[in-house]
């Protein structure tokens, strides 16, 4: 009963921090819920709907199943955001007291201090565990398969691999673990321990093998374990994949680190402790070799990539506090400060667990301003956003923003979700092209999204797509339908008329953009000629956005001369007042490469 309410208390605890923000941090948090969602509403589903030029669309073998199950009551019952900070809270007051149940094994009363050093002293974990991610499950089941091994329990590690398995992509990490840790027994012990490897291949591979999509969750499991690789340079993958600098490191881990400098400092002799709980000696050396293969597979990890934190910190702390079981130490009363003085370690500890709690707080509230999780507009926001988009609407969205979207406008379809790399894959040529349209280097991006990528509306996340916008602010075939946190743009075909097409040489297709890219002379450029008859006289203001250096000549006379290059900015370009009186006149343009491209927008801005 006692250990029940301590879980409850713990639970509610997280709860309550949690639950302080306006909304969920992380935009993988909420797709994450919508995949819970989608799972109550259709069961286990064989593609992805939201999907369209994605490797996930027609066949979707969820890689993170088991997790997405266990979030269907909180996605099925009442508001799947409002539930979201409850779930989080759930996996990790689980985590918190499975690494003081661990805790107590290793350093007896002092246990506890683990959980506190992981989810208090390290900013690099706690920035991960805020998020609704699958991380959070595999770190739970992760730390009780090392527990089973350490204890040769081999038919539990069988089964909590074959978890493993159905809730995480890198199962294949799993196992490189228990080969890591056999090839260790072999070396020290001078024995094969073929229980070990074999219990958890053999979970893994049940795990795999049930899962109702196979084969395709191998599949899914290929390509963002290792085609993700192949594509990595070419791919938008976010800051979770770049390393820490040092000065992010101190600043997040400081009292982390130096929460574990304060336990090996405190550290005594535990021959005379008599504390029922703690692990035997052989057993505690096992488990302390078992977590330093973890800790430095994963730290080796984290220092590549950031996201890695949450397996990092839990594992090296968990290893340290076993490696003092394994010498025979404990935490003593004492910690010696130098000059034959000394500092009471329970003082000590607990200013450590003091700072390191107050730093946590300040970091976690930082980072939800930035990201904005505590205005509650945003969400309204975003339902308002989902009404301007029809069922079934196509729409060309970046798989970050798409993560949101598939939540708030689930009726509409995307490109893509979860990684860039499942439509590298699906879609290598239409990936290069969003790309550019993304970076804002595609001059014709109307054209791009209704040919290339089959899409009727454009959305993108305010911010940081400062040259897209240049480019869709005053082109005519793009019609704002939200502009706030979130952009959405509905591309308008009638606006076309706008437009002067009827250059010739023609262009191959018909485009609002005359792309001259393929009609360069040897002096690299194009002499373009457009011509029209008018029964009377005419005044209208012209706009020419060419993308490289350009020469415009009116009948025979030259009007306009754009030295530098414009990359076909509608809007930025050069305006040019016409007054052409009756009779047949000759527009020539004379358009040069620039950066291997050519080509131009001649628009109509109407009368004068």
């Amino acid at each position: 009963m006692v250990k029940a309410l301590k879980a409850a208390a713990v639970f509610a605890l997280f709860a309550l921090l949690l639950t302080r923000p306006a909304r969920l941090f992380d935009a993988d948090s909420y797709l994450h819920l919508a995949i819970a969602r989608l799972l109550a509403e259709h069961g286990v589903v064989n593609g992805l709907p939201w999907t369209r030029l994605s490797a996930l669309g027609a066949h979707y073998g969820d890689k993170e199943l088991l997790f997405h199950v266990l979030l269907v009551p909180f996605a099925r019952f009442g508001d799947p955001e409002q539930n979201g900070p409850f779930a989080i809270a759930l996996f990790c007051s689980a985590i918190a007291l499975s690494l003081a149940w661990l805790g107590r094994r290793a350093l007896g009363q002092h246990g506890p201090l683990l959980s506190l050093l992981v989810f208090a002293g390290s900013g690099s974990f706690v920035l991960r565990a805020l998020r609704l991610r699958p991380e959070l499950l595999s770190l739970l089941v992760l730390l009780w398969v090392i527990w089973a091994l350490a204890r040769e329990r081999y038919l539990l590690a069988a089964a909590l691999s074959a978890v493993f398995a159905l809730s995480h992509t890198a199962f294949h990490s799993l196992f490189g673990l228990a080969l890591a840790c056999f090839a260790w027994q072999r070396w020290a012990a001078g024995r094969w321990e073929w229980k070990l490897l074999l219990s958890v291949g053999a979970g893994i591979a049940l795990g795999v093998m049930v899962h109702p999509s196979f084969p395709d969750n191998l599949r899914i499991f290929w390509i963002q374990n290792v085609e993700f690789f192949r594509f990595k340079s070419q791919l938008d993958i976010g800051g979770e994949f770049q390393p820490h600098s040092t000065l992010n490191l101190l600043l997040l881990d400081g009292l982390w680190l130096g929460g574990l400098a304060a336990l090996w400092l405190a550290r005594t002799s535990a021959a005379d402790s008599g504390e029922p709980d703690l692990a035997p000696q052989p057993l505690a050396r096992r488990m302390a070799t078992f977590s330093w293969i973890a800790a430095l597979a994963f730290s080796l990890l984290f220092l590549q990539m950031g996201r890695f934190a949450t397996l990092a910190i839990p594992f090296t702390t968990l290893a340290f506090s076993f490696e003092l079981r394994a010498r025979n130490l404990t935490i003593g009363l004492r910690i010696p400060i130098g000059g034959g003085r000394s500092l009471g370690s329970k003082l000590a500890l607990s200013m450590v667990a003091v700072l390191a709690s107050a730093s946590a707080l300040v970091t976690t509230y930082a980072n939800w301003q930035i990201a904005g999780v505590t205005d509650a507009a945003l969400s309204g926001e975003l339902r308002a956003f989902a009404q301007r988009l029809p069922k079934g609407a196509r729409v060309a969205a970046n798989w970050d923003d798409a993560e949101l979207y598939a939540f708030f406008a689930p009726q509409a379809r995307y490109l893509n979700l979860l990684d860039p790399v499942f439509m590298a894959v699906a879609e290598t040529t239409r990936h290069a092209a969003w790309m550019r349209l993304l970076r804002g280097d595609d001059p014709d991006p109307a054209r791009t999204l209704t040919a290339d990528l089959d899409s009727e509306y454009l959305a993108f996340a305010a911010g940081g797509r400062e040259e897209l916008e240049a480019r869709l602010a005053y082109d005519p075939r793009f019609e704002p339908l939200h502009r706030g946190s979130q952009r959405l743009y509905r591309v308008r075909g009638a606006a076309d008329a706008a437009f002067i097409r009827d250059f010739l040489p023609a262009a191959a297709g018909s485009s609002s953009y005359i792309d001259a890219s393929d009609r360069l002379a040897a002096d690299g450029c194009a002499v373009l000629t457009h011509r029209r008859e008018l029964d009377s006289a005419s005044s209208h203001l012209f706009e020419l956005a060419a993308w490289g250096p350009s020469v415009l000549y009116v009948d025979g006379e030259q009007r306009l001369q754009l030295v530098t290059p414009g990359l076909a900015k509608l809007g930025h370009g050069a305006a040019l007042p016409l007054r052409l009186g009756p009779g047949p006149h000759r527009i020539v343009i004379r358009t040069c490469a620039h950066a291997g491209r050519a080509g131009f927008y001649f628009v109509d801005r109407g009368p004068i």
